[in-house]
């Protein structure tokens, strides 16, 4: 407690040594970076002189040739994963919008598409089940069928089932569940 460790009463636990091993990542970029920036390489953006140093960490930011040629590029493909089913243009629109304009006002490339992709997760159809009444389409039920085995999305297997019409099959969505 701020130094203050020899004169500490109460309960507690004393560390004398800890050590952390990274990075666990089996690959990386991972997926989430892939879902996220597509192909786009990320670049070392930092003190080129300090990257000899043994202490030298890596400062990697992602960059754009073609700023909207990319966001137009990754945008859907971030929209359909977070909204668990295929999405249109009209869908996409207003992120991309959104990116646009924060590239118009100074941001860069990483900035903007942050910036749609936070928009995209704080939309009712990230946030909840969004369905239509009446019988549930493929993808309302892998979504629903995922969240409720193991209270997360659908996986690429429940997903590509999904898209290709198979999950109200009640043969296919047992050997699913």
């Amino acid at each position: 407690v701020n130094g203050k460790a020899d004169t500490f009463v109460g309960p507690g636990l004393a560390l004398a040594r800890i050590e952390i091993e990274g990075p666990l990542a089996e690959e990386y970029p991972g997926r989430g970076h892939k879902l996220r920036f597509g192909d786009l390489t990320p670049i070392d953006i930092g003190n080129e002189r300090h990257r000899k140093e043994s202490w030298y960490r890596p400062n990697y930011q992602v960059q754009s040739n073609d700023p909207a040629a990319d966001l137009a590029r990754l945008l859907p493909p971030f929209v359909e994963a977070a909204f668990r089913r295929p999405v249109t243009d009209a869908d996409v629109a207003p992120y991309l919008k959104l990116a646009k304009a924060e590239l118009a006002s100074g941001a860069n490339f990483p900035q903007a598409i942050r910036t749609a992709q936070i928009a995209v997760l704080c939309a009712p159809d990230f946030l909840y089940l969004m369905e239509s009444p009446g019988r549930l389409s493929d993808h309302a039920l892998a979504a629903r069928l995922s969240y409720f085995l193991w209270s997360s999305c659908p996986d690429a297997d429940l997903l590509t089932v999904a898209k290709r019409g198979e999950l109200t099959n009640p043969e296919v969505l047992r050997a699913q569940t």
